[in-house]
């Protein structure tokens, strides 16, 4: 048997039996993380399961009897806990969704993840709403950040913020440019019944110093940017941010950095994060590694860091 035919019936095979019906899939769950390059020819191949859907992310073009396999085998794969199952592509720029089973849904659709409820869009954007990968900090902020007030920046849909006040913060504070994203964040809250305390700023980080000094000091401050956004890039903008954190942060305060660029390794990252924090912050640690049902990855892309404010 031909080497490609190997991995593709090995990926297969693996979710021939998953048991759906089993309590992981009660919550929205990453099956399969491509970049854990267990199967080869599927580096660039995200499976995710947003009950009761399932949907594939290509975030590269596919070689054509690869994307031909995908195809068929999800387009026959039959379980009575799903409704669809959909293959998002991206190329150049550009993303476009395929239905292979079911229909589409036309309106936003909630799911768990254990006691969190969040609001998913299928068959529009790059990003449907919720990121798996950042699970293990939700559940970190579940667990510690009660009475502290909090900045969010970069806030997407908030799901972090909705994991913070779910975990008794004080206050949080969710900066994003696209209004869009923070109505949609704050429906989320609403979802999960804790709008009390919670503020949404649609505003560019990199021109809003100002505005967070006026506004805190925090306890605790988040950092989460895109990877790759013409208005925001690690290697041009983050030192500029990180140079002035220290000021909105208070004293042995917590500063959280994420980013889930690939090619930039831990150490890049650290390093990168650490010349321009300067000698007032100290590393903690690294936060945990999602869980991925199907396979692993010792590098997974998403890193996140804890740091504290010595002064």
């Amino acid at each position: 048997m031909e080497r490609g035919k190997v991995i593709s019936s090995s990926l297969f095979g693996l979710f021939d039996r998953l048991d759906f019906a089993a309590p992981w899939a009660t919550s929205a769950t990453r099956l399969v993380h491509g970049r854990g390059k267990e199967f080869s020819g599927f580096e660039h191949l995200t499976i995710e399961w947003y009950p009761p859907y399932v949907v594939i992310f290509l975030h590269r073009s596919l070689e054509l009897e690869g994307l031909i396999k995908i195809r068929e085998y999800f387009s026959q794969l039959k379980r009575p806990q799903i409704q669809g199952i959909f293959l998002q592509q991206r190329e150049n720029g550009k993303v476009s969704w395929q239905t292979l089973q079911g229909v589409l849904p036309q309106s936003p659709f909630v799911v768990h993840e254990g006691h969190l409820q969040f609001l998913i869009k299928l068959g529009g954007d790059q990003n449907v709403g919720l990121f798996l990968d950042m699970r293990p900090l939700r559940s970190w902020l579940l667990q510690n950040a009660a009475d502290k007030c909090i900045l969010n920046l970069f806030s997407y849909t908030c799901s972090l913020s909705v994991a913070a006040a779910k975990g008794l913060a004080r206050e949080v504070h969710n900066v994003d440019m696209k209004k869009t994203f923070l109505t949609w964040g704050r429906d989320n809250h609403k979802l999960n019944q804790c709008e009390r305390h919670i503020s949404y700023h649609p505003l560019d980080v990199l021109k809003s110093f100002g505005r967070f000094k006026r506004i805190g000091p925090f306890n605790l401050i988040i950092i989460d940017p895109p990877s790759h956004q013409e208005f925001f890039s690690l290697e041009r903008h983050y030192a500029r941010l990180l140079k002035r954190v220290g000021e909105w942060l208070s004293p042995h305060g917590t500063l959280v950095l994420v980013t889930n660029t690939p090619d930039i390794t831990l150490e890049h990252f650290r390093t990168m994060a650490e010349e321009a924090l300067g000698p007032f912050f100290q590393f903690i640690c690294w936060g945990d590694r999602p869980t991925i049902l199907l396979g692993s990855d010792p590098n997974f892309p998403v890193k996140v860091a804890f740091y504290n404010k010595t002064n």
